[in-house]
């Protein structure tokens, strides 16, 4: 049961994944300001403090981008991709596209 309610959150992931995307940065940005404010009171000052805790985070964009790759099938997500590209790629030259389905 564990695995098809995980199957289904995942799946609903892979739809609603920039829906949830505001949540994770303000997520981040309290964890940013926790960390600016640990270093501050370790006696940084203010914007080298932001600078460290950046730094030590790694970038919002990635933790955006990480979560996002957690929420979805991304091996799904790629089926998907590679399909689209076969077909872009056969449509671009149809006879040899017949020949192969032939």
């Amino acid at each position: 049961m564990r695995i098809i309610r995980r199957l289904a959150a995942r799946l609903a992931g892979m739809f609603a994944s920039s829906r949830h995307d505001p949540d994770v940065r303000e997520e981040m940005a309290a964890h940013l300001e926790m960390e600016t404010a640990e270093y501050v009171r370790r006696g940084m000052s203010p914007d080298e403090a932001r600078r460290q805790a950046l730094l030590i985070a790694g970038g919002v964009e990635q933790a955006v981008e990480a979560v996002r790759d957690q929420r979805g099938l991304p091996w799904l997500e790629s089926i998907g991709a590679d399909i689209r590209y076969a077909v872009r790629t056969l449509s671009r030259s149809p006879g040899f596209t017949i020949v192969v389905i032939v």
